[in-house]
């Protein structure tokens, strides 16, 4: 239905510069402060840090635990990236090639693999012109690759489209995952509701639900096929368009102005 279609919209938040005391052979970091971090979100870059570090526990206002040991001792500027991002409370399920940077103007590259995301997190070459991501964890998150390590890649909007739990509506219109109150209605038209519960009600009887079935069929067939509208489907043989579009607009190494 589109009434669950949603928009969600990512906020890269800029990278944050550290000094930091470390210790080799030891995952405790001492700053200054760690109010602004958070565990398993952030990425940690810089000298004496392996690849794919993150902040995995904190553990006072003034240190954190890493998920890797650093390789020396000292004090050095550490840089922590916001990389991992939590999902809107109402997400189901994305909504297909909807995954834009639009910063930059360029697709998401994504969903990643798992092999293909240790990949980038551990390999040689790591990096590319364009960002990708995964789905990871519970809850669940979006996390990025490459992670912002510069001024240069945040901020930035990173935009998917998604399909709601919210298929309940309460009184006041708000969204809701399930009928709480008698005054609560659902997004799609009543008809298919009613008939559909005297469908489920008459199956769970063992009655006769032949005419039940044609009912409930033809009420969900009427609601779909007005649901959100539908484009003309041209028999034509197809033409490109004569104005700017994608079907003529490069995506780089444009023409210099004479």
């Amino acid at each position: 239905w589109t009434g669950l279609q949603k928009e969600f919209v990512i906020n890269v938040e800029d990278p944050i510069t550290k000094t930091a005391t470390l210790t080799s052979g030891s995952a405790v970091v001492t700053v200054a402060d760690t109010s602004d971090i958070a565990a398993y979100t952030w990425f940690v870059t810089g000298s004496g840090i392996s690849s794919a570090c993150r902040v995995e526990s904190i553990d006072s206002s003034t240190q954190f635990t890493m998920t890797e040991y650093a390789t020396l001792s000292g004090s050095e500027d550490l840089v922590l990236s916001k990389d991992t991002y939590a999902m809107p409370s109402d997400f189901r399920r994305y909504i297909n090639d909807t995954w834009w940077d639009r910063t930059n103007h360029w697709k998401l590259v994504g969903p990643t693999s798992p092999q293909e995301f240790e990949w980038l997190e551990s390999g040689i070459v790591s990096v590319g012109p364009r960002r990708r991501w995964r789905q990871i964890g519970v809850g669940p998150y979006f996390r990025l690759w490459p992670p912002p390590t510069a001024t240069t890649d945040a901020p930035a909007a990173l935009v998917f489209e998604y399909i709601s739990t919210g298929w309940v509506l309460d009184t006041a219109g708000a969204r809701k995952a399930a009928y709480t109150l008698d005054t609560d209605t659902c997004i799609y038209p009543d008809d298919v509701m009613v008939t559909g519960l005297k469908l489920k009600y008459f199956q769970a009887k063992l009655f006769d639900t032949t005419y039940l079935t044609r009912d409930y069929m033809q009420a969900m067939s009427r609601a779909v096929g007005a649901d959100g509208g539908a484009g003309v489907l041209n028999m034509q043989r197809r033409r490109y368009p004569i104005f700017i579009s994608p079907a003529n607009v490069v995506d780089g190494n444009f023409p210099s102005t004479p």
